[in-house]
């Protein structure tokens, strides 16, 4: 019995010693976990319209320190990358550090400049970079200005982030080659198209410039918001009082003061943000 016990123990112990020998042998087949390692796209907050642009922080939080990696960025139709700028705690380290896989040359003085590409980016860009040292910062490492075009989808577009390079996944890893766990968390980006104010005649008819409105009158105009009508959020204002007066509906009494000439007729929001105007004539 006590030699079926050792026997066994003595089996066990060789295991063991086995797993140690593996393990020393090929440490990198071992991936590093570091608690907490995230690498986060944070994009400005808001509603974003064709024509405007909006800029994404490429985060690192709790660096388990990396001497090589590849990142693709991704990101919907009708969003482009205009700008990627290196920041890192030292912005000049960081951009000699990436090499951007797009087939574009970047230009001189692209590292301590705006970071203007030469041309926009649609679709997806690679990040990939590699020195003979661990970075170690926990930073912001890029930030990357998007613009959104006339085809851009209306909603949330998510902005994706992958450990890829050009020919497909590769992990993060240190100077010892060994892969790094670090998370990823991507960004979101709302997209409107901002609604159409009109300023709509008594025919309910979009109000052309220079209507002729004599001494005297009234004339009744309304906003539409879409081709509806509203009466929220909008203010009427006329720049000259002394021809004519305008109240919260829209209705438009001229002056029987005998002046004439020309006015505007404005539709505000609520915000004091012209959405429309037109020109009266009083005659």
């Amino acid at each position: 019995m006590e030699i079926n016990k050792l026997f066994r123990a003595r089996r066990m112990l060789a295991s063991v010693l086995t797993c140690l020998l593996v393990l020393t042998l090929y440490p990198t087949i071992m991936s590093v976990y570091a608690a907490g390692a995230m690498l986060t796209l944070q994009v400005d907050s808001g509603l974003y319209a064709p024509g405007e642009t909006f800029t994404a922080d490429i985060v690192m939080s709790d660096n388990p320190g990396f001497a090589g990696m590849a990142l693709k960025i991704s990101y919907p139709r009708g969003i482009e990358a205009t700008h990627i700028r290196p920041i890192g705690s030292n912005p000049q380290d960081m951009g000699e550090m990436m090499d951007l896989i797009s087939g574009l040359t970047l230009p001189d003085g692209w590292v301590s400049g705006s970071g203007a590409l030469p041309a926009p980016i649609p679709d997806k860009f690679y990040l990939v970079w590699g020195r003979s040292f661990n970075y170690t910062a926990s930073a912001t490492l890029f930030e990357v200005t998007f613009q959104v075009t006339q085809d851009a989808i209306v909603g949330a577009n998510v902005i994706d982030i992958a450990f890829e390079g050009a020919q497909g996944p590769r992990a993060p890893v240190n100077l010892a080659e060994q892969p790094l766990t670090i998370g990823l968390t991507p960004g979101t980006v709302t997209i409107h198209r901002p609604s159409s104010f009109k300023i709509y005649d008594s025919n309910f008819q979009p109000a052309p410039n220079n209507i002729t409105l004599s001494v005297g009158s009234t004339a009744q105009f309304y906003a539409t918001l879409d081709g509806a009508l509203t009466i929220s959020g909008i203010k009427w204002v006329i720049a000259d009082s002394r021809l004519a007066t305008v109240n919260t509906y829209g209705l438009v009494s001229v002056n029987k003061n005998k002046y004439t000439g020309q006015l505007v007729l404005m539709l505000y929001s609520s915000e004091n943000k012209l959405l429309d105007s037109i020109t009266l004539r009083i005659v």
